[in-house]
């Protein structure tokens, strides 16, 4: 059983006792639809209003919350910018092995002077190379939904998180705070 398989596992273990300890056998339409009226009945609260281009805002606040981006014009650039992004950082020398989500797999790590792997981490990788499923732009911060081919480890266990962000997924979005990650985060923005 893979790290991944363990997390869906205890996802359903907990989902199950919690189900038990209501009551319940199962997911419950009526509660839903419930839940769902119940939030869409209640106003938000104030919110910011963001600009046309929310990609320079989202870059803005992303520098805001001290991570650098870069701009790149296509996924294929994306192993020549984390090459460029390691010889600036410090400690020199940066790490230049790591791993990367699997829609990353065939890129050209290697002309690059990289040894990417496409696999969950173990936890001693120094690089993570993930995408995101979108950007906020009134934060400057990122949403993932994890699985088998976004596996959580390999955003928040290396020291150095490299996130490519597709500039078509950045949304206006609301902030949820936490306390964990990586000591550097890089990201680059394609699009």
């Amino acid at each position: 059983m893979t790290s991944i398989d363990a997390n869906a596992a205890s996802r359903e273990a907990v989902l199950a006792r919690v189900r038990k300890a209501l009551g319940r056998n199962g997911p419950d339409a009526q509660a839903r639809a419930a839940a769902d009226a119940y939030v869409a009945a209640h106003a938000q609260g104030p919110r910011p209003r963001m600009p046309a281009n929310l990609v320079e805002r989202f870059v803005s606040r992303a520098n805001d919350m001290a991570s650098t981006v870069e701009r790149i014009g296509h996924v294929a650039d994306v192993p020549v910018a984390v090459s460029r992004y390691l010889d600036q950082i410090t400690p020199q020398p940066a790490p230049r092995a790591g791993v990367c989500w699997p829609e990353f797999a065939d890129l050209d790590w290697r002309s690059a002077g990289l040894a990417i792997e496409a696999r969950p981490t173990q936890g001693h990788d120094a690089l993570g190379v993930t995408g995101c499923f979108c950007g906020i732009a009134e934060t400057g911060t990122l949403v993932f939904v994890t699985g088998r081919d976004t596996p959580t480890g390999s955003m928040l266990l290396p020291s150095t998180h490299i996130a490519v962000v597709r500039a078509a997924r950045i949304v206006s979005g609301t902030i949820v705070l936490g306390a964990h990650g990586p000591y550097r985060v890089h990201l680059l923005v394609v699009g």
